[in-house]
């Protein structure tokens, strides 16, 4: 009798552990899916939300203004949080899950933007899976390149979201602003870069836009990718 009411103890310890442990692995935390760095106002890429409990974490490093504004992937606005004017960081909360992007826009001073998302352990495992279906190859519709000086690129991309990828050289600055032909009083884009690299940015929306380019002792490429054939002028 004392055998077989030490197995069944055991056992009972043992449905302990395993249910602690499920437990533990089902209990949600924090983590930090997407960050954007930058200057000015740009948008993100579409990234996808596997919870219904998200948020965002906005940090302006400097004293000029800079906003977030959510949409989900078809362009209808979600949210939008304050204009944050001092060198602080803070949180907005979101709710519900999808597929979402950002626009951030800034009066000219850095900024950086980061997405935590509460995950189990399966939710992060599902999360990864759908990170690792490969999208469609972006092509290349049209390189514009330059150096010191000022040039004006006008053009109609034929995909409805498509990718602009600027690399820049040398000590000096550039400023890119890109608008809808349509809406020229609001910007898409307006960034003013000061150092080598390579940026990105997404425009979720298509027509026929210009691309001001005015650069000081740097060198730049720009390219416009997307999954489509562009609509030539």
């Amino acid at each position: 009798m004392m055998k077989h009411g030490l197995v069944i103890a055991g056992l009972a310890t043992w449905s302990l552990l395993v249910g602690t442990g499920i437990a533990h692995a089902q209990q949600p935390r924090w983590l930090e899916t997407g960050e954007w760095e930058g200057r000015g106002t740009r948008y993100t890429s579409v990234f996808h939300v596997n919870t219904d409990r998200w948020r965002i974490r906005l940090t302006n490093l400097s004293a000029d203004g800079v906003q977030v504004t959510v949409f989900d992937e078809n362009g209808n606005q979600k949210a939008a949080s304050r204009m944050l004017r001092i060198p602080l960081y803070v949180y907005e909360h979101m709710e519900g899950s999808g597929r979402y992007y950002l626009k951030i826009q800034g009066e000219g001073g850095r900024w950086k933007v980061a997405v935590h998302q509460y995950l189990s352990k399966i939710q992060e495992w599902e999360l990864l899976q759908e990170m690792r279906h490969p999208d469609t190859p972006l092509t290349k519709f049209a390189t514009w390149t330059g150096s010191s000086g000022s040039e004006e690129m006008v053009f109609s991309p034929a995909a409805p979201r498509w990718k602009m990828k600027t690399t820049l050289t040398g000590k000096g600055q550039c400023t890119l602003r890109l608008v809808d032909r349509k809406t020229e009083d609001v910007p898409v884009l307006e960034t003013t870069l000061d150092r080598p690299g390579t940026y990105d940015t997404w425009v979720h929306q298509d027509g026929s836009f210009e691309l001001t380019v005015e650069s000081q002792d740097m060198e730049w490429k720009v390219d416009g990718l997307s999954r489509e054939k562009p609509h030539r002028q």
